[in-house]
């Protein structure tokens, strides 16, 4: 089996990184958290936007 990787330069990874929005950013944080939430109590349901 042969695998194909193709390796970025880190200066293009740190430019890619530094371009995430405040918006992605809190995005982030709002799934971080309702993972965490519904780690510590399962049985909750999470309302949705529907």
């Amino acid at each position: 089996m042969i695998i194909s990787v193709q390796w970025r330069p880190l200066s293009l990874r740190q430019r890619r990184e530094k371009r995430i929005s405040e918006v992605e950013l809190k995005s982030f944080e709002e799934t971080k958290y309702l993972r965490r939430m519904s780690e510590l109590n399962p049985n909750i349901r999470r309302e949705t936007g529907e």
